[in-house]
């Protein structure tokens, strides 16, 4: 097994002939060994897109280290979604490793799921990285970009802050969704909470579903695909709760 060793607060931009570019989704200033602010509203889950672009000649089958820097808030989780951009990726549920590094390297596969190369010159890697919170606080992270075989190239950092001012005197009563799994129909009980809206992610982070204004009632999602979804219940630019539902029509 190998060893990794950490040091203190140091970027490891310069070390090496740069190979990799690192923006945000939204944004094309690059991120290189520099730290973003990604404020919360409120508890539940939230992510930051993150890119890192091959820009070498050859493929690369890169992998994503994450190392909490501080103490992080009691019931707080973190997760990360790690694919090639434009194609499905792979989520690898929350570790209380740290550092902590996703399994599997970028990997290109064929129409029967035969690997083929890695992350090609010129593409991009998506990492959408997970924040699931219940509780205000603040907490730093940082992430390494890095081969299969452990040489590091470049890192991010990403400050999480959920402010205590932002939680309202009460909290919302918790609502559910059913029936989970569902096939065609999907109904949404937030109790006494009216005119919200509903935010679906699949796995990867993409937005496939939305609907604003809502009141409890059943959405079709006859076109999602089988598998895992984030359901967010958000009002008035406020998340108010996150449920997970899983579509299955076998």
């Amino acid at each position: 097994m190998k060893h990794i060793i950490f040091g203190g607060a140091f970027f490891l931009t310069g070390l090496l002939t740069a190979q990799v570019e690192i923006t945000k989704h939204g944004n094309p200033a690059l991120l290189n060994g520099t730290e973003i602010t990604h404020t919360v509203t409120g508890s539940g889950d939230s992510n930051v897109e993150l890119f890192f672009k091959n820009t070498g000649s050859t493929d690369k089958y890169w992998k994503i280290t994450r190392k909490q820097l501080t103490a992080i808030p009691a019931n707080w989780e973190d997760y990360i979604c790690w694919g090639i951009e434009g194609e499905a990726g792979q989520c690898y549920s929350s570790s209380t490793q740290n550092p902590w590094t996703t399994p599997d390297g970028l990997t290109v596969y064929d129409s029967q799921f035969n690997p083929i190369s890695g992350l090609p010159a010129g593409e991009s890697g998506l990492a959408a990285v997970h924040f699931v919170t219940t509780n205000c606080g603040t907490a730093n992270y940082r992430y390494y970009v890095h081969d299969d075989g452990g040489a590091f190239l470049d890192s991010v950092d990403v400050k999480v802050v959920f402010s205590c001012a932002s939680i309202g005197e009460k909290e919302i009563a918790l609502g559910h969704v059913f029936p989970n799994p569902a096939s065609t129909e999907l109904s949404i009980d937030m109790g006494q909470l009216t005119n919200y809206a509903v935010q679906i992610f699949d796995l990867t982070g993409k937005l496939v579903f939305t609907a604003v204004d809502f009141s409890n009632g059943t959405i079709n999602v006859s076109s999602l695909e089988n598998g895992l979804y984030s359901v967010r219940i958000v009002q008035n630019d406020r998340l108010v709760q996150t449920l997970k539902v899983a579509v299955n029509r076998n």
